[in-house]
Protein backbone atom coordinates (compact mmCIF):
# COMPACT_ATOMS: atom_id res chain seq x y z
CA UNK A 1 0.00 0.00 0.00
CA UNK A 2 2.45 2.61 0.78
CA UNK A 3 4.24 1.63 -2.83
CA UNK A 4 1.31 2.33 -4.49
CA UNK A 5 0.86 5.50 -2.70
CA UNK A 6 4.20 6.82 -3.34
CA UNK A 7 3.80 6.41 -7.46
CA UNK A 8 0.76 7.99 -6.97
CA UNK A 9 1.95 11.04 -5.76
CA UNK A 10 4.45 11.09 -7.65
CA UNK A 11 2.16 11.07 -10.67
CA UNK A 12 0.07 13.47 -9.58
CA UNK A 13 2.89 15.95 -8.80
CA UNK A 14 4.34 15.36 -12.63
CA UNK A 15 0.85 16.10 -13.67
CA UNK A 16 0.40 19.03 -11.43
CA UNK A 17 4.39 20.17 -13.02
CA UNK A 18 3.22 20.20 -16.74
CA UNK A 19 0.24 21.70 -16.06
CA UNK A 20 1.78 24.22 -14.50
CA UNK A 21 4.17 24.37 -17.89
CA UNK A 22 1.43 24.39 -20.20
CA UNK A 23 -0.26 27.36 -18.25
CA UNK A 24 2.99 29.45 -17.90
CA UNK A 25 3.71 28.59 -22.14
CA UNK A 26 -0.39 29.68 -23.07
CA UNK A 27 0.20 32.94 -21.11
CA UNK A 28 3.87 33.68 -22.38
CA UNK A 29 2.44 33.01 -25.71
CA UNK A 30 -0.69 35.66 -25.12
CA UNK A 31 2.03 37.76 -23.53
CA UNK A 32 4.33 37.44 -26.94
CA UNK A 33 1.10 37.97 -28.98
CA UNK A 34 0.11 41.43 -27.14
CA UNK A 35 3.18 42.63 -27.44
CA UNK A 36 3.53 42.02 -30.76
CA UNK A 37 0.22 43.90 -31.20
CA UNK A 38 1.01 46.77 -29.35
CA UNK A 39 4.61 47.26 -31.48
CA UNK A 40 2.34 47.31 -34.56
CA UNK A 41 0.26 49.88 -32.99
CA UNK A 42 2.46 51.87 -31.82
CA UNK A 43 4.36 51.68 -35.52
CA UNK A 44 0.99 52.28 -37.44
CA UNK A 45 2.01 55.50 -38.70
CA UNK A 46 5.25 53.79 -40.57
CA UNK A 47 3.20 51.05 -41.66
CA UNK A 48 0.68 53.31 -43.07
CA UNK A 49 2.96 55.72 -44.42
CA UNK A 50 5.03 52.79 -46.62
CA UNK A 51 1.19 51.74 -47.58
CA UNK A 52 0.98 55.09 -48.66
CA UNK A 53 4.08 55.11 -50.49
CA UNK A 54 3.50 52.22 -52.25
CA UNK A 55 0.11 53.11 -53.39
CA UNK A 56 1.18 55.98 -54.81
CA UNK A 57 3.91 54.36 -56.79
CA UNK A 58 1.73 52.09 -57.77
CA UNK A 59 -0.58 54.73 -58.99
CA UNK A 60 2.27 56.89 -60.77
CA UNK A 61 3.42 53.56 -62.68
CA UNK A 62 -0.18 53.10 -63.79
CA UNK A 63 -0.40 56.77 -64.90
CA UNK A 64 3.07 56.48 -66.64
CA UNK A 65 2.78 52.90 -68.15
CA UNK A 66 1.70 52.90 -71.82
CA UNK A 67 -1.96 51.05 -72.26
CA UNK A 68 -1.38 48.26 -74.46
CA UNK A 69 -4.24 46.20 -76.27
CA UNK A 70 -4.53 42.61 -76.65
CA UNK A 71 -4.50 41.59 -80.69
CA UNK A 72 -5.08 38.23 -81.26
CA UNK A 73 -5.24 36.41 -84.73
CA UNK A 74 -5.45 32.77 -85.77
CA UNK A 75 -3.96 30.43 -88.22
CA UNK A 76 -3.31 27.04 -89.21
CA UNK A 77 -1.43 24.27 -91.73
CA UNK A 78 -2.60 24.98 -95.23
CA UNK A 79 -5.74 22.21 -96.23
CA UNK A 80 -5.01 21.69 -99.67
CA UNK A 81 -1.89 23.18 -101.97
CA UNK A 82 0.36 22.60 -104.54
CA UNK A 83 3.41 23.51 -101.67
CA UNK A 84 4.10 21.37 -98.47
CA UNK A 85 3.76 23.83 -95.66
CA UNK A 86 4.67 23.69 -91.99
CA UNK A 87 3.05 22.28 -89.06
CA UNK A 88 1.63 23.57 -86.22
CA UNK A 89 4.66 23.06 -84.36
CA UNK A 90 6.29 24.71 -87.23
CA UNK A 91 4.29 27.74 -87.04
CA UNK A 92 4.81 28.36 -83.13
CA UNK A 93 8.47 27.58 -83.04
CA UNK A 94 9.06 30.13 -85.93
CA UNK A 95 7.15 32.47 -83.77
CA UNK A 96 8.26 32.24 -80.61
CA UNK A 97 12.06 31.85 -81.87
CA UNK A 98 11.41 35.35 -82.86
CA UNK A 99 12.05 34.28 -86.66
CA UNK A 100 10.02 37.06 -87.76
CA UNK A 101 12.06 40.00 -86.77
CA UNK A 102 13.88 40.60 -90.21
CA UNK A 103 10.32 40.74 -91.88
CA UNK A 104 9.78 43.86 -89.67
CA UNK A 105 11.35 46.54 -91.88
CA UNK A 106 9.00 48.66 -93.25
CA UNK A 107 6.59 48.46 -90.12
CA UNK A 108 5.90 51.98 -88.08
CA UNK A 109 7.77 49.75 -84.89
CA UNK A 110 10.81 49.12 -84.14
CA UNK A 111 11.22 44.84 -84.11
CA UNK A 112 12.00 45.23 -80.90
CA UNK A 113 9.22 46.67 -79.54
CA UNK A 114 6.98 43.78 -81.30
CA UNK A 115 6.64 40.29 -79.14
CA UNK A 116 4.18 38.15 -80.78
CA UNK A 117 3.33 34.81 -78.69
CA UNK A 118 2.13 31.56 -80.23
CA UNK A 119 0.08 29.07 -78.49
CA UNK A 120 -1.45 26.28 -79.37
CA UNK A 121 -4.57 24.13 -77.79
CA UNK A 122 -4.46 20.34 -76.96
CA UNK A 123 -6.05 18.43 -80.13
CA UNK A 124 -5.74 21.66 -82.35
CA UNK A 125 -4.28 22.52 -85.50
CA UNK A 126 -5.11 26.05 -84.87
CA UNK A 127 -2.21 28.78 -83.70
CA UNK A 128 -3.15 31.99 -82.12
CA UNK A 129 -0.95 34.61 -81.89
CA UNK A 130 -1.12 36.98 -79.41
CA UNK A 131 0.35 40.84 -79.72
CA UNK A 132 0.17 43.30 -77.13
CA UNK A 133 0.73 46.85 -78.98
CA UNK A 134 -0.33 50.15 -77.51
CA UNK A 135 -2.14 51.00 -81.07
CA UNK A 136 -4.72 48.78 -82.57
CA UNK A 137 -4.88 49.68 -86.10
CA UNK A 138 -1.26 49.30 -86.11
CA UNK A 139 -0.98 45.95 -83.84
CA UNK A 140 -3.35 44.50 -86.99
CA UNK A 141 -1.00 45.77 -89.50
CA UNK A 142 1.34 43.92 -88.02
CA UNK A 143 0.06 40.70 -88.11
CA UNK A 144 -1.04 41.06 -91.29
CA UNK A 145 2.09 41.65 -92.45
CA UNK A 146 3.76 38.93 -90.80
CA UNK A 147 1.16 36.70 -92.25
CA UNK A 148 2.00 38.07 -95.56
CA UNK A 149 5.72 37.95 -95.53
CA UNK A 150 5.80 34.29 -93.87
CA UNK A 151 5.26 32.99 -97.52
CA UNK A 152 8.46 34.95 -98.73
CA UNK A 153 10.35 33.81 -95.82
CA UNK A 154 9.18 30.06 -96.92
CA UNK A 155 10.80 30.96 -100.61
CA UNK A 156 14.16 32.20 -99.59
CA UNK A 157 14.50 29.52 -97.03
CA UNK A 158 13.73 26.83 -99.65
CA UNK A 159 14.76 28.41 -102.60
CA UNK A 160 11.38 27.55 -104.51
CA UNK A 161 11.47 30.00 -107.14
CA UNK A 162 8.26 28.59 -108.85
CA UNK A 163 6.54 28.98 -105.73
CA UNK A 164 7.25 33.02 -106.34
CA UNK A 165 6.30 32.65 -110.07
CA UNK A 166 3.12 30.77 -109.37
CA UNK A 167 2.34 33.49 -106.86
CA UNK A 168 2.94 36.19 -109.20
CA UNK A 169 0.92 34.98 -111.75
CA UNK A 170 -1.86 34.49 -109.51
CA UNK A 171 -2.04 38.25 -108.11
CA UNK A 172 -1.76 39.38 -111.55
CA UNK A 173 -4.73 37.37 -112.84
CA UNK A 174 -6.45 38.61 -109.75
CA UNK A 175 -5.16 41.96 -110.46
CA UNK A 176 -6.31 42.20 -114.09
CA UNK A 177 -9.83 40.53 -113.14
CA UNK A 178 -10.66 43.28 -110.79
CA UNK A 179 -9.87 45.91 -113.41
CA UNK A 180 -12.20 44.53 -115.17
CA UNK A 181 -14.63 43.74 -112.53
CA UNK A 182 -14.31 47.51 -111.52
CA UNK A 183 -14.87 48.94 -114.76
CA UNK A 184 -18.36 47.15 -114.78
CA UNK A 185 -19.06 48.71 -111.97
CA UNK A 186 -18.52 52.54 -112.57
CA UNK A 187 -18.23 52.83 -116.13
CA UNK A 188 -20.64 49.95 -117.99
CA UNK A 189 -23.36 50.06 -115.90
CA UNK A 190 -24.16 53.56 -114.82
CA UNK A 191 -23.72 54.31 -118.81
CA UNK A 192 -26.16 51.57 -119.04
CA UNK A 193 -28.42 53.13 -116.35
CA UNK A 194 -28.34 56.49 -117.66
CA UNK A 195 -29.05 55.07 -121.23
CA UNK A 196 -32.09 53.58 -119.90
CA UNK A 197 -32.92 56.68 -117.92
CA UNK A 198 -33.33 58.21 -120.83
CA UNK A 199 -35.00 56.25 -123.19
CA UNK A 200 -37.92 55.74 -120.43
CA UNK A 201 -38.31 59.64 -120.24
CA UNK A 202 -38.47 59.86 -123.99
CA UNK A 203 -41.32 56.88 -123.89
CA UNK A 204 -42.91 59.25 -120.86
CA UNK A 205 -42.58 62.42 -123.41
CA UNK A 206 -44.34 60.60 -127.07
CA UNK A 207 -47.02 59.20 -124.45
CA UNK A 208 -48.10 62.41 -123.85
CA UNK A 209 -47.50 63.66 -127.37
CA UNK A 210 -50.00 61.00 -128.45
CA UNK A 211 -52.30 61.68 -125.70
CA UNK A 212 -52.31 65.26 -126.94
CA UNK A 213 -52.65 63.91 -130.81
CA UNK A 214 -56.25 61.79 -129.45
CA UNK A 215 -57.54 64.54 -127.96
CA UNK A 216 -57.09 66.91 -130.98
CA UNK A 217 -58.73 64.50 -132.85
CA UNK A 218 -61.19 64.14 -130.77
CA UNK A 219 -62.04 67.69 -130.57
CA UNK A 220 -61.87 67.80 -134.90
CA UNK A 221 -64.05 64.43 -134.59
CA UNK A 222 -66.83 66.01 -132.45
CA UNK A 223 -66.56 69.52 -134.74
CA UNK A 224 -66.85 67.62 -138.12
CA UNK A 225 -69.79 66.12 -137.15
CA UNK A 226 -71.31 68.94 -135.76
CA UNK A 227 -70.27 70.68 -138.78
CA UNK A 228 -72.01 67.48 -140.79
CA UNK A 229 -75.37 67.95 -138.60
CA UNK A 230 -75.14 71.51 -139.47
CA UNK A 231 -74.54 70.80 -143.03
CA UNK A 232 -77.70 68.68 -143.49
CA UNK A 233 -79.98 71.58 -142.25
CA UNK A 234 -78.35 74.08 -144.40
CA UNK A 235 -78.87 71.79 -147.52
CA UNK A 236 -82.08 70.96 -146.11
CA UNK A 237 -83.18 74.67 -146.37
CA UNK A 238 -81.38 75.38 -149.70
CA UNK A 239 -83.56 72.73 -151.12
CA UNK A 240 -86.75 74.45 -149.95
CA UNK A 241 -85.48 77.54 -150.88
CA UNK A 242 -85.10 76.63 -154.35
CA UNK A 243 -87.97 74.87 -154.80
CA UNK A 244 -89.74 78.27 -153.81
CA UNK A 245 -87.96 80.45 -156.16
CA UNK A 246 -89.15 77.98 -158.86
CA UNK A 247 -93.18 78.50 -157.93
CA UNK A 248 -92.29 82.16 -157.78
CA UNK A 249 -90.61 82.29 -161.10
CA UNK A 250 -93.36 79.96 -162.93
CA UNK A 251 -96.05 82.30 -161.40
CA UNK A 252 -94.51 85.09 -163.11
CA UNK A 253 -93.55 87.33 -160.20
CA UNK A 254 -91.99 91.05 -160.41
CA UNK A 255 -88.26 91.06 -160.81
CA UNK A 256 -87.06 92.07 -157.92
CA UNK A 257 -89.25 89.64 -156.41
CA UNK A 258 -86.94 86.98 -158.78
CA UNK A 259 -83.74 88.85 -157.95
CA UNK A 260 -84.42 89.03 -153.76
CA UNK A 261 -84.76 85.06 -154.12
CA UNK A 262 -82.00 84.22 -156.18
CA UNK A 263 -79.80 86.47 -153.40
CA UNK A 264 -80.82 84.04 -151.16
CA UNK A 265 -80.66 81.22 -153.01
CA UNK A 266 -76.81 82.32 -153.92
CA UNK A 267 -76.08 83.14 -150.33
CA UNK A 268 -77.31 79.47 -148.92
CA UNK A 269 -75.21 77.52 -151.46
CA UNK A 270 -72.22 80.24 -150.40
CA UNK A 271 -72.75 79.10 -146.64
CA UNK A 272 -73.13 75.29 -147.49
CA UNK A 273 -69.86 75.61 -149.84
CA UNK A 274 -68.12 76.94 -146.35
CA UNK A 275 -69.55 74.64 -143.91
CA UNK A 276 -68.23 71.33 -147.04
CA UNK A 277 -64.78 73.54 -147.15
CA UNK A 278 -64.26 73.61 -143.44
CA UNK A 279 -65.61 69.75 -142.62
CA UNK A 280 -62.96 68.89 -145.87
CA UNK A 281 -60.60 70.93 -143.37
CA UNK A 282 -61.25 68.92 -140.02
CA UNK A 283 -61.09 65.76 -142.15
CA UNK A 284 -57.92 65.95 -143.25
CA UNK A 285 -56.64 67.55 -139.80
CA UNK A 286 -58.35 63.92 -138.53
CA UNK A 287 -56.17 61.95 -141.21
CA UNK A 288 -52.96 63.71 -140.46
CA UNK A 289 -53.43 63.19 -136.91
CA UNK A 290 -53.93 59.48 -137.61
CA UNK A 291 -50.62 59.68 -139.64
CA UNK A 292 -48.72 61.31 -136.55
CA UNK A 293 -50.39 58.80 -133.76
CA UNK A 294 -49.03 55.84 -136.07
CA UNK A 295 -45.92 57.33 -136.16
CA UNK A 296 -45.74 58.14 -132.79
CA UNK A 297 -46.90 54.73 -131.64
CA UNK A 298 -43.90 53.23 -134.10
CA UNK A 299 -41.36 55.00 -132.11
CA UNK A 300 -42.87 54.24 -129.06
CA UNK A 301 -42.39 50.53 -130.11
CA UNK A 302 -39.48 51.16 -131.05
CA UNK A 303 -38.12 52.76 -127.89
CA UNK A 304 -39.24 49.90 -125.67
CA UNK A 305 -37.46 47.35 -128.09
CA UNK A 306 -34.57 49.66 -127.45
CA UNK A 307 -35.27 49.46 -123.62
CA UNK A 308 -35.46 46.07 -123.32
CA UNK A 309 -32.20 45.74 -125.24
CA UNK A 310 -30.65 47.86 -122.64
CA UNK A 311 -32.05 45.76 -119.84
CA UNK A 312 -30.72 42.82 -121.49
CA UNK A 313 -27.02 43.82 -121.79
CA UNK A 314 -27.55 45.21 -118.33
CA UNK A 315 -28.87 41.76 -117.20
CA UNK A 316 -25.53 40.78 -119.12
CA UNK A 317 -23.55 42.44 -117.68
CA UNK A 318 -24.51 41.51 -114.09
CA UNK A 319 -24.13 37.58 -115.18
CA UNK A 320 -20.33 39.13 -116.23
CA UNK A 321 -20.03 40.82 -112.90
CA UNK A 322 -21.09 37.68 -110.94
CA UNK A 323 -18.86 35.29 -113.02
CA UNK A 324 -15.20 37.78 -112.36
CA UNK A 325 -16.66 37.83 -108.62
CA UNK A 326 -16.51 34.03 -108.35
CA UNK A 327 -13.30 33.49 -110.57
CA UNK A 328 -11.71 36.12 -108.56
CA UNK A 329 -12.75 34.49 -105.03
CA UNK A 330 -11.22 30.98 -106.39
CA UNK A 331 -7.96 32.75 -107.48
CA UNK A 332 -8.01 34.36 -104.20
CA UNK A 333 -8.46 30.87 -102.85
CA UNK A 334 -5.77 29.33 -104.77
CA UNK A 335 -3.84 32.46 -103.62
CA UNK A 336 -4.31 31.82 -100.26
CA UNK A 337 -3.60 28.24 -100.24
CA UNK A 338 -0.30 29.03 -101.80
CA UNK A 339 0.67 30.23 -98.55
CA UNK A 340 3.12 28.18 -95.80
CA UNK A 341 -0.19 28.63 -93.23
CA UNK A 342 -3.46 30.34 -93.41
CA UNK A 343 -5.61 32.61 -92.14
CA UNK A 344 -8.13 31.55 -90.15
CA UNK A 345 -9.18 34.82 -88.38
CA UNK A 346 -8.64 38.23 -88.77
CA UNK A 347 -6.52 40.10 -86.42
CA UNK A 348 -8.86 40.95 -83.64
CA UNK A 349 -7.65 43.99 -81.03
CA UNK A 350 -9.72 44.04 -77.87
CA UNK A 351 -12.56 47.10 -76.65
CA UNK A 352 -10.02 48.17 -73.82
CA UNK A 353 -6.68 48.01 -72.75
CA UNK A 354 -5.82 44.77 -71.16
CA UNK A 355 -2.23 45.89 -69.51
CA UNK A 356 -1.35 47.61 -67.03
CA UNK A 357 -3.96 45.86 -64.94
CA UNK A 358 -4.57 48.69 -62.53
CA UNK A 359 -6.22 47.17 -60.05
CA UNK A 360 -4.24 44.16 -59.37
CA UNK A 361 -1.32 46.72 -59.53
CA UNK A 362 -3.43 48.62 -56.61
CA UNK A 363 -3.94 45.61 -54.62
CA UNK A 364 -0.12 44.14 -54.84
CA UNK A 365 1.09 47.84 -54.03
CA UNK A 366 -0.87 47.41 -51.23
CA UNK A 367 -0.21 44.21 -50.13
CA UNK A 368 3.52 44.90 -50.55
CA UNK A 369 3.49 47.57 -48.68
CA UNK A 370 1.66 46.90 -46.37
CA UNK A 371 4.12 43.78 -45.54
CA UNK A 372 7.19 46.20 -46.09
CA UNK A 373 5.52 48.63 -43.52
CA UNK A 374 5.41 46.40 -40.56
CA UNK A 375 8.97 44.58 -41.43
CA UNK A 376 9.89 48.17 -41.15
CA UNK A 377 8.06 48.49 -37.97
CA UNK A 378 9.66 45.51 -36.31
CA UNK A 379 13.19 46.42 -37.36
CA UNK A 380 12.52 49.91 -36.12
CA UNK A 381 11.11 47.99 -32.56
CA UNK A 382 14.29 46.42 -32.45
CA UNK A 383 16.35 48.85 -33.09
CA UNK A 384 14.70 51.25 -30.37
CA UNK A 385 15.13 48.42 -27.59
CA UNK A 386 18.55 47.84 -28.47
CA UNK A 387 19.25 51.58 -28.00
CA UNK A 388 17.30 52.30 -25.03
CA UNK A 389 18.98 48.95 -23.35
Amino acid sequence: MSEMSKDQISKSTNLEGKETQSSDYVEDYEIDLYDLLLVLWNQKLIIFGVMLVSLVAGFVYILLASPLYEITMQVRPPMVGPYKGWSTEDIRRWIEEDQYFNLLGELPAKPEQIKIRASVQRGSSIVKWTLLYPDPTEGKQILNSVYEKAYQFYILKNGDTSAAQVKSNLEKEIQDLETELSSIDLVELPNLEVMITRKIEQQKVLEKIIDVANQQKEVYSLASSALSDLLNKVSGSYTQVIKSINRMVSSKLDKISALILQQIAAQSAGYEGDLITQITLFKARILELDEQISNLQKELIQSQQEIDQLKYQKEQLNLKKEKLSRQIAQKKFELQHLTVFEKVSEPIASFEPVRPKKLLILAVSGVLGMFSGILLAFLRHGWQKRFNS
